[in-house]
């Protein structure tokens, strides 16, 4: 049916694109058939797209002839989400290269979807800036691909991942919707939420990005241990004192390929004040080595880092990146267990993780023809995203689920959880055709026990929102659930209820010489801040959120992670979406050192008459209307409405 389809649609496709774009030879196929994962299955044509304002409409021609659709760029990803696993078509995104727009002044770049990472850098490079998100394979990801994961890479414990940087962007959602959209003003964060989908939601055309000017000063540092737990508990004190690295990676002994030491962490300040300081840390834990690196040499060291996973690629046919990732405080204990999973089934790894935000990539060599060791690592794997779980971290913190890892979401989500998210997927795209068969399990059922309210004062809301037949979510209903319910110092976190306020979390932290990522001087409550939208990047903050839908089940959506990417963004969703579509309940928050970070400012842009997708995603979360209005907190005029096109 689907092959019919699409020779039914080749000549319409053909006239759109140009004939030279339409590619069904063999070699093409197969080429486009894998990505870097070990999954493989060959579309039915390569469609190269050379303009982006073509993407539109042939997204509807392919919408009206249901054939199934994969975007992809350099196919670099590790979990088969540009694999086009249904057949269909690639939309080949690589052609889309041109970086259009460098805007020192405002501090913005607009770039099309697939222009590299590293090409972008060098470009911002010889201008005096940077671009933040900056994952190891920069030298060859897209831009594009960074947001659908939100890739994190070195710099993400001090400048935040992708998303945090990404501005705004034109988009085709998977209805055929053209739509621009920006973050900065009032509802919920839509731009994140359809980005970050791996291209199951939408297909990204257009990015503008938040750029950065170089930091005057940059001192790389290379400390080697004796043992991991030393290297560890050198990255605690080192953030326990408020210093935030610019990047602060870690290499094992297979990484190193050297012998005597465990671990070696490659450190980048941009302070002078912060190296005696790391330096006497790091001599209280049983350093080796210190070295400050010359400029050619830590040139070399973090090429070295980026280069990490390629190397180790030499030593056998195939390799696989893992990318889990746990509180900080857990690395050390989920290292060992990780490495002793691996030497259990006799699997050859190097690890090299994150240490600044707690995320490990055990990179797995092996020979792919051996079909024994297949299955070990199979087992592995599994026994990896288990174990992950059950310590509370994410089986993704910037590689995607794709194929790969959709099973392990039932480890990390219960069942309640996975249908909101299949829902989402089922309403926003009805026919199933963008990147379909991603992300989500198919037929596995979650075996994580539903999540319950634990304080009795979150009970008695839940028992309310159940009981009402209509409830207007203000900051009065959320009065009595003001409690700090945990400062956790060892991961600079902060969980609360939403209905605490801002100065009086703000005083508390004080007395342990910390404080919010928001102005303290807001006047409202914790919950009111995240969802009415007086700060949209605050989101970039916040590991785990609470909420109670209308219906009256209650759910939990991160943890103490600092970077997952598993399914789909609720956080970022919910941030701004006042009230309209659940009752934010209680938070897990960064906190930082007194004095050492500058806070967000209260910044209301206005609002917007709700566009279609808005209105499909509040039936999915309240379905019954019970909660406030979309149309109620839709009031100001904005400046700049979001553009939502009709279908072709």
């Amino acid at each position: 049916m689907m092959i019919n389809n699409f020779y039914k649609a080749k000549k319409e496709i053909a006239d759109l694109l140009g004939p030279q774009n339409v590619f069904c030879d063999s070699i093409s196929l197969l080429l486009n058939g894998f990505d870097g994962s070990p999954v493989k299955s060959v579309p039915q044509a390569v469609l190269n797209i050379t303009e982006a304002e073509k993407l539109w409409p042939l997204i509807n021609l392919l919408i009206r002839y249901r054939i199934p659709y994969t975007a992809r760029s350099c196919g670099t990803n590790h979990d088969g989400a540009a694999v086009p696993l249904k057949g269909g078509v690639i939309l080949n995104l690589k052609p889309l290269n041109k970086i259009e727009k460098i805007d020192t002044k405002k501090g913005i770049v607009v770039v099309q979807c697939g222009v590299l990472n590293g090409d972008l850098q060098e470009a911002l490079f010889e201008k005096g800036f940077f671009f933040a998100g900056d994952p190891a394979s920069s030298a060859f990801c897209s831009i594009g691909a960074n947001a659908s994961l939100n890739s994190g890479g070195a710099k993400t414990l001090k400048y935040g991942s992708t998303l945090a940087n990404v501005l705004a962007a034109d988009l085709i959602t998977a209805q055929g919707a053209l739509m621009h959209l920006e973050r900065g003003f009032q509802g919920p964060d839509l731009l994140s939420f359809l980005l970050k989908s791996e291209g199951t939601l939408c297909v990204i055309s257009r990015l503008w990005l938040k750029i950065l000017p170089l930091p005057k000063n940059k001192i790389t540092l290379q400390v080697d241990f004796k043992t991991l737990e030393q290297a560890m508990t050198s990255v605690e004190k080192i953030i326990a004192s408020g210093i935030v690295p610019s990047a602060l990676e870690a290499l094992d002994e297979v990484s190193l390929n050297t012998c005597g030491k465990e671990a070696s962490l490659l450190i980048e300040i941009e302070e002078d004040a912060y190296l005696d300081k790391i330096k006497k840390i790091c001599k209280e834990n049983g350093v080796t080595d210190f070295i400050v690196a010359e400029q050619k040499q830590a040139q070399e060291l973090w090429a070295r880092r980026k280069t990490a996973c390629s190397a180790l690629a030499r030593l056998n046919k195939t390799i696989i990146s893992l990318d889990p990732c746990v509180a900080r405080s857990d690395l050390t204990l989920a290292i060992k267990q990780i490495k002793k999973i691996l030497a259990d089934y006799q699997i050859q790894a190097g690890i090299v993780f994150h240490a600044g935000d707690g995320n490990i990539h055990p990179n797995i060599v092996f020979d792919s023809s051996n079909l024994y060791l297949n299955t070990q690592i199979n087992k592995a794997t599994k026994e990896i995203y288990k174990f992950i779980s059950s310590i509370g971290g994410s089986i993704s913190a910037e590689h995607g689920i794709g194929i790969e890892k959709r099973s392990a979401m039932a480890l990390m989500y219960d069942e309640k959880t996975l249908n909101l998210m299949r829902q989402i997927k089922k309403t926003l795209d009805p026919l199933n055709l963008a990147n379909p068969d991603k992300i989500l399990p198919l037929a596995t059922s979650s075996s994580k026990e539903p999540y319950q309210a634990k304080q009795q004062n979150i009970i008695a809301l839940q028992e309310k929102v159940t009981q009402a037949k209509e409830l207007k979510i203000t900051e009065s209903l959320l009065s009595q659930a003001k409690e700090i319910i945990e400062l956790d110092k060892k991961n600079w976190l902060v969980k609360v209820q939403a209905g605490c306020l801002v100065s009086e979390l703000e005083s508390f932290l004080n007395k342990h010489n910390m404080s919010l990522p928001i102005d303290s001087a807001f006047k409202g409550t914790v919950g009111k801040a995240f969802a009415d939208g007086s700060f949209k990047t605050m989101a970039d903050y916040v590991t785990e959120l609470e909420f109670i839908l209308p219906s009256g089940e209650i759910y939990n959506i991160g943890g103490k992670m600092l970077k997952n990417v598993a399914g789909y963004d609720l956080i970022r969703f919910l941030c701004g979406s006042c009230g309209a579509y659940a009752l934010i309940t209680a938070l897990t928050i960064r906190v930082f050192a007194k004095g050492t970070k500058e806070p967000l400012k209260a910044n209301i842009q206005g609002s917007f008459r709700p566009a279609t997708i808005h209105t499909a995603l509040k039936k999915i979360f309240d379905p019954s209307n019970k909660f406030n209005k979309l149309e109620d907190f839709y009031v100001f005029e904005l400046k700049k409405q979001p553009v939502e096109k009709p279908r072709f």
